[in-house]
C-alpha cells in the first residue's frame, strides 16, 4: 500500500493518485478512520496485474502448489529455532521444486522467515504472487543455509 496525505473523500476512492509529474502511481483505496488526511492507494503496478488477470480469467486466483508435504519442526543445536521439514516432494506436480528434497527445512521465502504454512502464504499474499511466479526459499539443508528456486503450480 501507499500512504498518502492526498484528501480522500467518500466518492473519490477508486481514482487516481498522481504524482508531480503527472504520472498515475496508485489507485485510491480507503482513508484510516481516526486521522485527518491519511489515505492509503493500491500501487499501480499491482492493480494492473490484477486488471490483467481478470481480463484473461474473469476471476483472481491465488491458489497454488507447491508440489511438497512439509510440517512445521524444530531444528537447530539447541531446538529452539522453526522452520518447515520437508517430508515428501512430489517432482510430477506443476510446481517446478526440483532444487528441493526430502529432509530440507525451509526458514524464509523471499527474504521473509517463515515458520508454517499460513505464513508462506501471508508472504504470497503480499507480493500479489501467482501460479507460475517464481520464489526464492531459503532452505537448511545438512546444517547450511541455501536458497533455492521454485516455481508455484496451478492447482
Amino acid at each position: 500500500m501507499i500512504q498518502t496525505d492526498a484528501s480522500l473523500n467518500p466518492g473519490n476512492s477508486g481514482g487516481p493518485l498522481i504524482d508531480s509529474n503527472g504520472n498515475v502511481i496508485g489507485i485510491n483505496t480507503f482513508i484510516k478512520a481516526d486521522s485527518q488526511n491519511l489515505g492509503f492507494a493500491i500501487p499501480i503496478n499491482f492493480a494492473k496485474k490484477i486488471a490483467d488477470e481478470l481480463k484473461l480469467k474473469g476471476v483472481i486466483d491465488r491458489r497454488v502448489s507447491f508440489g511438497l508435504n512439509a510440517n512445521q519442526y524444530f531444528y537447530g543445536e539447541n531446538r529452539d529455532q522453526i522452520g518447515l521439514f520437508i517430508d515428501k516432494v512430489d517432482y510430477s506436480d506443476t510446481a517446478r521444486n526440483e532444487e528441493l528434497y526430502r529432509g530440507d527445512i525451509i526458514v524464509a521465502v523471499e527474504g521473509y522467515k517463515v515458520e508454517s504454512l499460513d505464513e508462506i502464504k501471508a508472504v504470497l499474499i503480499k507480493l500479489d504472487l501467482r501460479a507460475g511466479d517464481e520464489i526464492k526459499l531459503t532452505v537448511v539443508r545438512e546444517n547450511d543455509l541455501l536458497d533455492v528456486n521454485l516455481t508455484l503450480g496451478e492447482v
